[in-house]
C-alpha cells in the first residue's frame, strides 16, 4: 500500500508543477483547469491511502478538497453550468457523512488520536493544509472565477511546513513528500503575486 501512497501523492503534487509552470510562463499566478482535474484525481487517490491507514484527519480533509476542487472546476467553466451553492453544501455534508461512518465502522476512536501530542499537532497541520480550499472557495464563490488568491498560498505554505514535521516524525515518507515537493510553488507563486502588487 506504501508504493500506492507514493503514486497518490505523485499525482497530488503534479497539480501544482503543472501550475508553477504555467504560472512561470505567464509571469503571474494562475489556476489552469489542470490544476482542478489533478487535484479531484490526487483527492481521491489520497482518500483511498489514508482511509486504508486509518488517519481520520487526512481522510475528512480529501473528501472536503474533493468536492471543493470540483466546485471550483465547475466555477471555471460557463457560467450557465455552474452547480447552485446548495448543491455543494450538500456534496460536503454527504462526503462528511460518509467519512465519519466508515470510521465508525472500524470502532475507530479519533478523539484518541487527538489527544497524542504528536497526532493533535499533525491534525493541526493538516486542517491547516485543508483549510485553505474552504478560504478560496468562499472567496472564489463571490467571485466566481475558481482560482487562488494570496491567503491560498499563505495558508498552504504553513500547512506544508507543520504537515512536514509531523509526517517526518511518523516516518511517514508516502505523506512527507507532497508537501516538501510543494514548497517551492508556494513559495513562487507568493512571489508573483507581491510582485505584481
Amino acid at each position: 500500500m506504501n508504493l500506492f501512497g507514493y503514486i497518490a501523492q505523485l499525482a497530488f503534487g503534479l497539480r501544482f508543477f503543472v501550475q508553477w509552470l504555467h504560472a512561470e510562463r505567464e509571469q503571474k499566478s494562475v489556476t489552469p483547469k489542470s490544476f482542478w482535474l489533478l487535484s479531484i484525481i490526487g483527492n481521491i487517490l489520497l482518500y483511498i491511502y489514508s482511509m486504508h491507514q486509518l488517519q481520520f484527519a487526512m481522510s475528512l480533509m480529501q473528501s472536503q478538497n474533493m468536492i471543493l476542487s470540483l466546485r471550483n472546476l465547475n466555477l471555471q467553466g460557463p457560467k450557465e453550468k455552474q452547480l447552485p451553492f446548495i448543491s455543494v453544501v450538500a456534496a460536503l455534508i454527504l462526503s462528511l457523512v460518509a467519512t465519519y461512518s466508515y470510521f465508525s465502522y472500524f470502532s475507530f476512536n479519533w478523539t484518541l488520536h487527538f489527544s497524542s501530542p504528536v497526532h493533535l499537532f499533525g491534525s493541526i497541520g493538516i486542517a491547516c493544509f485543508g483549510m485553505r480550499f474552504w478560504v478560496q472557495w468562499w472567496q472564489q464563490e463571490q467571485q466566481k472565477e475558481g482560482q487562488l488568491t494570496e491567503s491560498f498560498w499563505w495558508i498552504s505554505l504553513v500547512g506544508a511546513i507543520i504537515s512536514m514535521l509531523y509526517f517526518l516524525i511518523l516516518a511517514d515518507w508516502a505523506n512527507f513528500i507532497g508537501p516538501f515537493l510543494s514548497i517551492i510553488p508556494y513559495s513562487r507563486n507568493l512571489y508573483f503575486i507581491r510582485r505584481a502588487a
